[in-house]
C-alpha cells in the first residue's frame, strides 16, 4: 500500500483494554501521530463505522470471536462488497484455529497474527503496511 490516504485505522475487537493497548501501542509510534482510531465493538458496530465514514479508512484491525458478528462473518461481507474490500485487513486473535477460515477470505499469512504478541511487532507491522 501506499502513503495513508485517510489516516485513520479502525480497531475491531468485543474487548475494549485489547483495543486500548492496540490504541496506546500505535500511539507510541510518531508516524501514527496525526492518525486518527475509531473502536468497534463486534463486525456489525464495524460496518455501521464504515459506512458512517464513507469508508475512508486506511486499515481495519480485526479480532476474530466477537458477538453479533464476528471477525470472519465481517471478512465475508467485506470480501463481496467492493467499498471495503480495499480496505487492509490485519486480523488479531487468540483463536488460531480460524486460520484457514480467515485465510480462505483474502488475508494473507503475514496479516494474521496470534495473540498474545510484542507490540512493537504491531507497530511495524502495521507501518510497513501503510508506509
Amino acid at each position: 500500500m501506499s502513503n495513508p490516504k485517510y489516516n485513520r485505522i479502525l480497531i475491531v475487537d468485543d474487548n475494549r483494554i485489547n483495543r486500548l493497548l492496540v490504541l496506546r501501542g500505535l500511539k507510541k509510534s510518531p508516524f501514527f501521530k496525526n492518525f486518527t482510531f475509531i473502536e468497534a465493538e463486534d463486525g456489525l458496530d464495524a460496518l455501521a463505522l464504515l459506512n458512517k465514514h464513507n469508508n475512508e479508512f486506511d486499515l481495519i484491525l480485526l479480532d476474530v470471536d466477537m458477538p453479533k458478528m464476528d471477525g470472519v462473518e465481517f471478512l465475508s461481507k467485506r470480501f463481496v462488497d467492493s467499498k471495503i474490500s480495499q480496505i487492509p485487513v490485519i486480523v488479531i486473535t487468540t483463536d488460531d484455529a480460524r486460520k484457514k477460515d480467515v485465510l480462505a477470505l483474502g488475508i494473507k499469512e503475514e496479516d494474521f497474527i496470534v495473540k498474545p504478541y510484542p507490540i512493537n511487532f504491531l507497530i511495524e507491522k502495521v507501518e510497513s503496511m501503510l508506509s
